[in-house]
């Protein structure tokens, strides 16, 4: 879906670091992770003229995971972990995230051909909160030995992605037209076979 190639181009632009969309195997030394983690609700719209469709708002649950590793070397890594949870909180938190023109036909087989369904406009990234943070594999106490494996600073933010879906309806084919007569009251019925 285009959304999500435009929340990784934008996530990339504005945080200036890689952005993987999971599930994935690919590392980078500094990146940013996004999971969707499915629909928490698909609220129908009201409309204000007819249309020959239903307006939803989809609410869509997303995981947005930033992460730095490395060594500490004069507090290098320790550094990068407050840059990144300041821009990181800023940008979630303060920044109006809107993601343009995203609309697009979800192909054939999603619902009936009767009833195709379509993401239309714009998206927009809300309800950003913190979840987690902190040091992946943290020493223990009395741990004083040296160790090979890099540090990795984690921080998780839970968001919602609200896009609006239009559900068509598309009116069968007339097959059948009855016209009655109101001086007589008889009907008279054309058929496709007649014409």
């Amino acid at each position: 879906m285009k959304v999500i190639r435009t929340l990784e181009k934008t996530l990339e632009t504005s945080l200036g670091m890689q952005a993987v969309i999971e599930p994935s195997n690919a590392v980078a030394r500094k990146e940013v992770r996004v999971m969707f983690n499915g629909i928490r609700a698909l609220n129908r719209l009201a409309l204000t003229t007819q249309a020959s469709f239903a307006a939803y708002e989809m609410l869509l649950d997303v995981v947005i995971s930033a992460r730095v590793s490395g060594g500490n070397t004069q507090c290098f890594l320790s550094s990068q972990q407050i840059q990144l949870n300041l821009r990181m909180t800023d940008y979630l938190t303060h920044d109006l995230i809107v993601l343009k023109d995203i609309g697009e036909d979800l192909p054939a087989g999603f619902g009936e051909f009767c009833e195709r369904l379509t993401v239309v406009g714009d998206a927009e990234i809300s309800d950003a909160r913190k979840t987690s943070s902190g040091w992946s594999e943290p020493k223990q106490d009395d741990d004083f030995d040296p160790k090979d494996a890099l540090f990795t600073w984690r921080e998780d933010w839970q968001a919602t992605l609200v896009l609006t879906v239009h559900k068509h309806f598309t009116n069968p084919d007339v097959t059948e037209n009855t016209a009655k007569s109101l001086l007589t009251g008889k009907s008279h019925t054309i058929s496709d076979e007649e014409s």
